[in-house]
């Protein structure tokens, strides 16, 4: 297929992704605020699927593997994915305590069951919507026409174009979320399927939830004095960023040393 056609594929189908979200937020809104995630997650991700499957045996060549379907590794890939996500989160901790300021966290209250399960039921659903919309037939679509570097970046500045339409910050979307669709991005091409780029993503915000980075109460809460909060409000967001693109670019190396997946690296897909 022509580079502009499968171009134009990939735009149509992030337009039907914001279309299937917006559509998807009408009964997020008909449920108590708790469960709208999960509502919104559990309409829009069948949608997504099927949509991602309609564009993939449409296209020609078809793509025959989008990394949707689950095979005996899957499990383990998802394991891998949640430690990639909770060691990068906790690095980042370590490196702002030591080169910032000292992070103190005191443990609140824990969670009842029912939410806790709550939380992570959302966070792993709504992972897997993202990741479904851009790690899946677009990144793949996209990795035939284009150079690896090339469809990533593109892929990355989608994932973050979608967040600033729901009113996400420039800042946030800069520093925080292109950064982290690079790594999820590696993640994904390196493993050759969704599931570990899945964990890597639920990790990263399960984690963010855990420590109260989220906007909500979690299982610790960060104290800062008066004399740190200045410096941390200004060098935390740019060591996250860093290592964030450190942990993608780790990502990357261990790949290219992998006879396996040197394929897939140069740009063609391989059976997972």
């Amino acid at each position: 297929m022509p580079r502009a056609s499968m171009l134009l594929r990939v735009a149509l189908f992030w337009a039907a992704y914001l279309a299937i979200l917006m559509l998807a937020a009408i009964p997020k809104g008909m449920v108590p605020p708790a469960w709208g995630s999960l509502v919104w997650g559990l309409v829009a991700t069948p949608l997504l699927v099927f949509l991602t499957h309609f564009l993939a045996r449409r296209t020609s060549p078809p793509l025959d593997n989008i990394g949707f379907v689950p095979t005996r590794a899957s499990v383990g890939r998802l394991a891998v994915g949640l430690l990639i996500g909770c060691l990068t989160y906790a690095i980042t901790l370590l490196v702002i305590s030591v080169t910032v300021a000292p992070l103190h966290y005191t443990r609140t209250a824990m969670p009842a069951a029912g939410p806790l399960l709550l939380v992570l039921a959302t966070t792993g659903l709504l992972a897997t919507m993202e990741e479904v919309g851009f790690r899946g037939y677009s990144l793949r679509a996209l990795l035939r026409v284009l150079p690896t570097w090339q469809a990533h970046l593109l892929v990355a500045v989608a994932f973050g174009a979608t967040h600033l339409a729901f009113g996400w910050s420039w800042q946030t979307v800069v520093m925080g979320v292109i950064p982290s669709a690079l790594l999820f991005g590696a993640v994904a091409q390196w493993s050759g399927g969704l599931a570990m780029p899945i964990g890597v993503h639920a990790a990263m915000n399960l984690a963010r939830f855990a420590t109260g980075e989220a906007g909500a109460p979690g299982v610790w809460r960060l104290v800062v004095d008066d004399a740190s909060a200045a410096p941390l409000a200004e060098w935390a967001p740019i060591v996250a960023t860093t290592m964030t693109l450190l942990a993608a670019a780790a990502v990357w190396v261990w790949s290219l040393r992998s006879d396996r997946h040197a394929p897939y690296l140069s740009g063609t897909t391989p059976e997972s």
